[in-house]
């Protein structure tokens, strides 16, 4: 899979060679902020209503999982 743009100010873009399940993101102290199930192979998420900060998101493929973390300005 691929996301960008890292670091963003407004929309993180997500693609993937089979279809994402679920998308989630996290704050660094854990607290979840985004949950939405999806069932796509792209997909944007809006971070511009978030603080500035460094942000985990979690991608599931049926039962395998992928993390990174998206800086946001």
């Amino acid at each position: 899979f691929t996301y960008f743009p890292n670091p963003a100010n407004d929309v993180v873009n997500i693609s993937a060679k089979i279809e994402m399940t679920t998308i989630a993101v996290y704050n660094i102290t854990g607290q979840l902020l985004y949950n939405r199930n999806i069932n796509a192979m792209d997909s944007k998420v809006d971070i511009s209503a978030f603080s500035t900060g460094t942000y985990f998101f979690k991608l599931k493929f049926g039962d395998k999982e992928a993390n990174f973390k998206i800086i946001k300005n």
